[in-house]
């Protein structure tokens, strides 16, 4: 028996198909800590077209532009379309015919603005209707016999055993045909009725992303801008915090090892940019940077892509700061200031770490505030990199 070779683009479109019927999950993962999921786009194109479709193929390269147009609005089925990754899940043609037929008036099954709707029986419908509905689907089907030639040359793929839902309706045209409209049509005030209306599901990935790589240049970034109810006062020196990423110390861009909130006047622990009373500090991940052990000690990793932070309040010799609202002496101030963790890959995520709500769950992890000196506390988890997201 002779071999047979499958192609990576056909490898991609079969996994694709795969995912959608899930046997396979949508987020992929291999042992590198890739990942790549899968997002289906539903479009509509409408394009005006001969009954033989072939005969002039400009109205086919118009059909594609539209098509083109509405893929690149969209950031992934655009990037998709570049790798060759593209592809058609679904498809539905809908075939039209002006309802005029040899000369005479034909009964309209679909509105002027393409809604299918029933008119009434009527003695001056006198045209072959079962011929001009058979135009109409004679022109879809004709249609996708092109698309079937013009969509790889375009760099998209029809999905495997995707084959058109074909549906045919006899359009309102005041019963006169589209050259005998054509002024009312190109001044916009009326749609031609000779046109194949496209509906497809065009699927596509967000892109492989290696988890590693999603942490290559992320920012973790820890700052006052006002506290949970919008009071900008913020009078404090007792919030310094040594900061870490799944148990990683970080240092920031201005090198302090810590996160400083004070902004009461206190210039011992300065934080790397301060507005007014607001305060901002900045830890950047990179592979040769200072904060290169998260990415080449297997941090990254830890817990599948996700970001675990825990904070220290660091004791510099000022009394405590007084009492929470358990009545128990805190040491600093009670909460963290606001975390946002951005990457290149996913964006931005911002979080208030006051408690576990909302935030992604790691097992064997309580989140809590570091209210004493020198004892840690893990205050914040983001999704991070595990279950990329495009921006």
């Amino acid at each position: 028996m002779k071999g047979f070779v499958i192609t990576e683009s056909e490898k991609r479109q079969i996994r694709s198909l795969y995912s959608n019927k899930g046997l396979i999950s949508e987020q992929g993962e291999d042992k590198s800590g890739s990942t790549k999921s899968t997002e289906c786009v539903p479009i509509e194109v409408i394009g005006t077209f001969d009954a033989m479709v072939t005969e002039d193929k400009t109205n086919m390269l118009n059909f594609i532009n539209k098509l083109n147009e509405q893929i690149n609005k969209n950031e992934t089925l655009k990037l998709a379309k570049e790798e060759g990754s593209l592809y058609i899940s679904k498809i539905t043609l809908i075939g039209g015919a002006s309802n005029r037929y040899g000369g005479k008036v034909v009964k309209p099954t679909m509105d002027n603005n393409y809604n299918p709707k029933t008119y009434s029986e009527d003695a001056k419908y006198t045209g072959d209707f079962d011929a001009n509905l058979q135009l109409a689907e004679d022109r879809a089907k004709n249609v996708w016999t092109e698309l079937q030639e013009f969509l790889p040359k375009n760099n998209i793929t029809i999905g495997t055993g995707v084959v058109p839902t074909v549906k045919k309706y006899v359009i309102d045209t005041n019963g006169a045909i589209d050259k005998t409209n054509k002024s009312v049509i190109d001044s916009g005030e009326f749609n031609a009725g000779q046109i194949v209306k496209m509906s497809i599901d065009l699927c596509g990935s967000k892109g492989s992303t290696d988890i590693k790589e999603c942490f290559e240049k992320a920012i973790i970034e820890v700052h006052f801008e006002g506290d949970k109810v919008g009071n900008k006062k913020h009078d404090c020196n007792k919030a310094v915090y040594e900061i870490y990423a799944n148990g990683v110390k970080l240092t920031s861009t201005s090198g302090h090892d810590y996160a400083s909130l004070n902004n009461l006047g206190d210039n011992k622990f300065p934080a790397d940019k301060a507005d007014g009373r607001f305060r901002y500090n900045y830890f950047e991940i990179t592979a040769d940077g200072v904060n290169n052990e998260f990415l080449n000690g297997g941090a990254w990793n830890k817990y599948d892509g996700k970001l675990l932070i825990t904070a220290k309040c660091i004791n510099h010799g000022l009394p405590p700061w007084g009492r929470g609202e358990d009545g128990k002496i805190k040491d600093c101030h009670q909460w963290v200031g606001d975390i946002k963790f951005s990457s290149q890959s996913v964006g931005e995520t911002e979080i208030k770490p006051v408690g576990p709500e909302s935030q992604p769950t790691i097992p064997g992890v309580t989140l809590s505030t570091p209210d004493n000196f020198d004892v840690p506390a893990d205050v914040v988890t983001f999704e991070a990199c595990k279950g990329l997201k495009q921006k």
